[in-house]
């Protein structure tokens, strides 16, 4: 399945608010697992990539090292203080926007339909959720 990077920290969330929900082992809860892991390790690998570029535009200090703002964010987190702004948007949009092919465990609409899942967590999981078709009806 193609998804952005810009898609995979929703889509973990998608799945963590599912946690609740109570399915079949190998036809529900098994897939959510898989692709849980699935969707982190590859926003792992995509959060060094985009620590990588945030370092590549940022500016640096008499050691060579990436220099931040002052100033720390509502979570403690510090921000880059980057040479060009806008070069470095151009490029974080593109990363961003990078479709990368991760195989995703469907899961059979069988699986859901009867499990109480919120209209919420049904949209959420859309993408993992294989349709019936007539021949499996």
């Amino acid at each position: 399945m193609q998804v952005t990077v810009q898609e995979l920290q929703p889509f973990i969330q998608a799945i963590d608010s599912c946690a609740d929900l109570e399915g079949d082992f190998f036809g529900f809860t098994k897939p959510l697992i898989k692709n849980r892991k699935l969707l982190v390790d590859a926003f792992t690998e995509q959060e060094e990539i985009r620590k990588a570029l945030c370092e590549q535009h940022a500016e640096k200090d008499a050691d060579g090292q990436p220099m931040f703002h002052e100033e720390r964010g509502p979570q403690g987190e510090q921000a880059y203080v980057f040479k060009d702004r806008g070069a470095f948007n151009r490029d974080y949009v593109t990363f961003s926007n990078e479709e990368l092919d991760i195989p995703i465990v469907m899961i059979k609409e069988e699986f859901v339909s009867n499990i109480g899942i919120k209209p919420g967590q049904y949209t959420a999981l859309m993408m993992m959720i294989e349709e019936a078709t007539e021949k499996d009806s």
